[in-house]
């Protein structure tokens, strides 16, 4: 019996193993999702330049798409105008910049210097009615927009036209900055167009509208000329810097008489002290010229060392005296040199 179960078993047919699920396809590997928290690589200085020119150009150029491309979508920009500081992020700076862009306006760039991802430079904008101007710093990712601007500081900037709405003038007007990161400024302007001699040299601040006059002072060039003899005179000024932290001007005038025979020329080297509210005469030489029978020229110039003693350098002045004979005499030419030092109220000769 045992032998009949065992051939039974042997006769009967294998049992196949089951078909594979060919309806379920094998999974696949796919490869790793990007990483976009990684920064990509910092861009080459000449992509950085460029980006800042497109930047100004579109600007410029009042073409909004273009700026509006040029801003990454997690930008953080600080503005600032004046003493006004607010921080915007990539909507808020654009919504705050396309007001601007319905006037024509003009950026310039000046200065640029390249550090890594971040560009740094001196900014001038200026529409119609407004200048400012100050250092600005853009930063870049690896597709070379902006993450971060900010304008670290900013000055407004007077122009002839500011100078001649402040004094109430129509006269030529010279404007000049002592102080980069001060919004104060030094005119000199002619009183008139028809040139009489009289000038002003004042001193103009940012005001709710327009400029103020901070101090003004007069002084005359009278100008005179008849068939034989003429008067007149110049006056120019400059920025100097007085000290480590200390800003101001120079103003030169020249008044000038001529005659058939002689000529007789008086020129002023004056050097103010910008003061908060007004400026501060802190030296002054004369240097004069007199041609006739004999021409006698007495010349200063006056050289700022930087050795500063009370907050201001110390002065070395250099005084030129020469003769010169038309009938034979001799000539002669003597030089001498001086130091001022600041003593806190006036610069006095110094001992050294």
């Amino acid at each position: 019996m045992w032998l009949a179960a065992l051939v039974s078993l042997v006769a009967a047919p294998a049992v196949p193993p089951p078909a594979p699920d060919v309806s379920v396809p094998a999974p696949l590997v796919s490869p790793p999702a990007p990483d976009v928290s990684r920064p990509a690589a910092t861009p080459a200085p000449a992509d950085v330049r460029a980006a800042v020119e497109r930047w100004r150009a579109a600007q410029t150029a009042g073409d909004f798409a273009a700026y509006e491309s040029l801003y990454a979508p997690a930008f953080q920009g600080v503005r600032r105008s004046g003493e006004k500081t607010v921080t915007l992020d990539r909507a808020g700076w654009l919504a705050d910049r396309k007001r601007m862009f319905a006037k024509p306006m003009r950026v310039d760039v000046t200065d640029l210097v390249v550090h890594g991802d971040a560009a740094e430079f001196t900014q001038t904008w200026s529409s119609a009615a407004y200048t400012d101007r100050g250092p600005k710093r853009l930063r870049f990712d690896g597709r070379l927009r902006i993450v971060h601007e900010e304008m670290l500081v900013s000055v407004r900037v007077a122009d002839a036209a500011a100078c001649r709405a402040a004094l109430e003038l129509k006269g030529a007007v010279e404007v000049v900055a002592p102080d980069p990161k001060s919004s104060r400024h030094v005119c000199l302007a002619e009183t008139k167009e028809d040139r009489d001699g009289t000038h002003v040299l004042a001193l103009i601040a940012p005001a709710a509208k327009g400029w103020k006059v901070l101090e003004r002072f007069e002084f005359s060039l009278a100008a005179y000329e008849d068939e034989e003899t003429s008067e007149g005179g110049s006056a120019s000024v400059e920025a100097v810097a007085l000290g480590p932290a200390e800003r101001g001007v120079r103003l030169t005038r020249t008044t000038k008489k001529e005659g058939p025979m002689y000529a007789d020329t008086r020129t002023s080297e004056a050097l103010y002290r910008v003061r908060p509210d007004g400026l501060a005469l802190v030296f002054e030489v004369e240097s004069t010229s007199s041609t006739g029978e004999a021409d006698r020229f007495v010349e200063r110039a006056v050289v700022l060392d930087e050795k500063a003693a009370g907050g201001l350098y110390e002065l070395e002045v250099t005084t030129t005296t020469r003769s010169i004979s038309d009938h034979g005499g001799e000539n002669t030419e003597e030089t001498e040199k001086a130091r001022y030092r600041w003593d806190g109220r006036a610069y006095a000769p110094a001992d050294d």
